[in-house]
């Protein structure tokens, strides 16, 4: 399979597998590497925190390439785009990934209706979120020494301060280790790796009006209105997805306020 069959002619493949020739591309590249092989030198039980989203696919890619056969978890749920389920499940025949996938075992559209479909539900913390991810992730804390995560500094100000205290491998207080061997990447960067390697992309990343016909605006997660609903995000999933957006209509009519 060629480029382009893997990614539709919008898509800026070019700009990417420019970016991927690059001495700060490869510089990363290299640091990266050097990163897991310092978190394999600790000898800990380790897994690969995997979302389907650009990050954590290049982050399950590197690490299963240094660490042949090492677990991949990933949380798929009614509330994930269309074809994740199976956008990870041929990611995993196509690497060899050792995958565990794992889905709340209740409703979490019951829940939905009852607590509204609001942004709050995306935060760590909340009864939505930790009872739906946060404590599938918990169970499976307790199997591993560490887990890797795709998390990266420009994302958000607490990432880029936790990893200027911490650094790329860190221990936590409940003892367990994180390490974030791409704390230091740009969207680009990550796009580069996956073009370069051509690595199939989640659909979600081609649908790039609302975003300036640019994929490293679009952060994957759950398809409910986050932090970012007010300023575009459920326009966008009205007009990409309009049978999720009447979905959340239905639960909560309030949605409509972000459109």
């Amino acid at each position: 399979m060629n480029k382009q069959d893997l990614y539709p002619e919008s898509f800026p493949t070019n700009r990417f597998l420019a970016r991927s020739r690059i001495s700060l591309y490869k510089k990363r590249v290299e640091k990266t590497i050097a990163v897991i092989n310092d978190a394999v030198e600790k000898k800990l039980s380790w897994y690969v925190a995997c979302s389907g989203g650009k990050d954590s696919v290049v982050l399950a890619h590197m690490v299963n390439n240094i660490m042949p056969g090492i677990k991949i978890w990933s949380e798929k749920d009614e509330f994930d785009f269309p074809g994740e389920r199976d956008y990870m499940t041929d990611l995993a025949r196509r690497y060899s990934w050792d995958i565990d996938i794992v889905s709340p075992k209740v409703s979490m559209e019951e829940k939905a209706r009852r607590l509204g479909v609001c942004e709050d539900l995306h935060s760590h913390g909340t009864e939505f979120s930790d009872e739906f991810f946060y404590a599938l992730i918990a169970q499976q804390e307790r199997l591993y020494g560490g887990v890797f995560l795709g998390l990266r500094c420009d994302e958000s100000q607490r990432r880029r301060r936790n990893f200027m205290k911490r650094g790329y491998i860190y221990k936590r207080k409940n003892g367990k280790h994180t390490c974030i061997p791409l704390a230091a990447w740009s969207a680009d960067d990550v796009f580069a790796y996956l073009v370069s390697n051509e690595i199939p992309i989640l659909e979600v990343y081609f649908k790039t009006l609302h975003f300036d016909g640019d994929p490293c605006k679009i952060r994957k997660s759950w398809y409910l209105p986050s932090a970012r609903a007010a300023s575009g995000q459920c326009a966008w999933l009205k007009y990409y997805y309009p049978d999720l957006y009447y979905k959340l209509l239905e639960i909560d009519p309030g949605v409509s306020n972000y459109v």
